[in-house]
């Protein structure tokens, strides 16, 4: 886009300059609705995404599962737990380095039972690697239930 600003004075000098603005368009991702993985089986996929005007796309991990890495657009985890977690995403250009007006992606990762074999996306995934564990929102709920009960009783 080209502007043009024209100023005049009262007394009929005129001066004018010039400025060309050119416009970034965002990139986009191309990603999944979700990803399977398998407990405890290391979880690999390469992120891809595009960009209009031909700009190098990057990604930054916003949020995931603990252990969870992105390292040259390789989205890793080691040692998935069973449960279901949600990938926050950044995807951004070099002509626009800031992640605040990147567009952010949510991605489900979706993980079975140890000795299910599943992987959805784009194809890529599987490994070996160690367990873990966590503690399910119900346990939290046992137990704040069973503090009320033992308050009430008092």
């Amino acid at each position: 886009m080209v502007f043009q600003v024209v100023v005049s004075s009262a007394s009929g000098q005129t001066g004018s300059s010039t400025w060309t603005v050119s416009v970034n368009n965002p990139p986009t991702a191309d990603l999944p609705s979700s990803w399977t993985a398998t407990a405890g089986s290391a979880f690999s996929t390469t992120l891809s995404g595009s960009d209009a005007d031909g700009d190098t796309v990057y990604f930054t991990l916003v949020s995931g599962p603990a252990g969870m890495t992105l390292s040259d657009k390789v989205l890793s985890w080691p040692s998935p737990v069973e449960g279901s977690y949600t990938v926050v995403l950044a995807v951004s250009d070099q002509a626009d380095a800031s992640t605040s007006d990147a567009t952010q992606v949510s991605v489900t990762l979706k993980v079975g039972a140890a000795g299910s074999q599943s992987t959805s996306g784009d194809g890529d995934g599987g490994g070996g690697g160690g367990g873990g564990g966590a503690l399910h929102w119900s346990a939290l709920l046992v137990l704040a239930l069973a503090a009320a009960v033992r308050r009430a009783g008092r």
